[in-house]
Order: C-alpha cells, then sequence, then structure tokens
C-alpha cells in the first residue's frame, strides 16, 4: 500500500512522511506507554 503511487502519490505526498505517520501508528498499538513515548521521541528527531 505504501509504495502503490495511486493510493499515495509521490507528487503529492512525501514518502517519508507516509511510512513514519503508518509506522508509528502501528508500533503505537503494540507499544507501553513508555515506549511509545521513546518511540516518538525518536521520530521526531528524523
Amino acid at each position: 500500500m505504501l509504495l502503490n503511487p495511486s493510493v499515495f502519490p509521490p507528487a503529492r505526498f512525501n514518502m517519508a512522511e507516509v511510512l513514519r505517520s503508518i509506522f508509528l501508528y502501528y508500533i503505537r498499538g503494540i507499544c507501553t506507554d513508555e515506549e511509545a513515548r521513546i518511540t516518538a521521541e525518536y521520530f521526531a528527531q528524523l
């Protein structure tokens, strides 16, 4: 889905931001609150 240009056209979406958003959403679902905080801090640095 991430690499499908029909869903996320590269001219309209920043692919790194799309990946980060979906990955962070997925990771948040399997993390504890502390792990989610650490992950969010890490992604904020990228």
